[in-house]
């Protein structure tokens, strides 16, 4: 049940990922797009620990890479990376407050996104730009409502706050 809940998750993002806000401002509608793959990825590996997952982020990564036409393998460095990292801190994560969660994911997403452009840059030879900081500062605004939305279900569940 819980491979077939990640899997429909999964295309949920891939929908999302692929929607970009309004064109009401030429150009800048992908700027404030979340990397929603990047925040499932990431809450994917503080649950599981298993290194199956790490090859599965970097086997979907391969599919996103040849299903948006982008340079392969991109993703799927970015996408087994965000999995490599969350599962090392996943330990720990527990033990930090919502604000550092939060700061700890904008930071890593910001490093994702430089890492990206990076490797577009060598390879692609794209020019850079300020997308990977601020997709990073709007995930992390997903991840702040994701912390509200589960804090507020775990009080739920213990009977606080109704």
């Amino acid at each position: 049940m819980n491979a077939l809940y990640f899997v429909l998750l999964f295309c949920l993002a891939c929908v999302f990922e692929l929607m970009t806000l309004p064109y009401n401002v030429p150009g800048y509608g992908l700027l404030w797009t979340p990397h929603w793959l990047l925040i499932l990825f990431w809450i994917q590996a503080l649950k599981n620990q298993s290194p199956r997952t790490v090859y599965l982020a970097w086997g979907l990564g391969l599919l996103v890479d040849a299903l948006l036409d982008e340079v392969l393998g991109t993703n799927a460095l970015i996408f087994s990376l965000v999995v490599l990292i969350g599962q090392s801190v996943s330990p720990r994560w527990t033990l930090y407050s919502s604000i550092q969660k939060t700061i700890l994911v904008f930071f890593g997403l910001c490093i994702f996104g430089v890492t990206e452009q990076l490797y577009l840059e060598i390879f692609d030879q794209a020019a850079w730009n300020m997308t990977s900081i601020l997709r990073a500062f709007t995930s992390a605004l997903v991840w702040i409502g994701y912390e509200l939305l589960r804090s507020h279900a775990l009080f739920r569940k213990m009977g606080i706050g109704n």
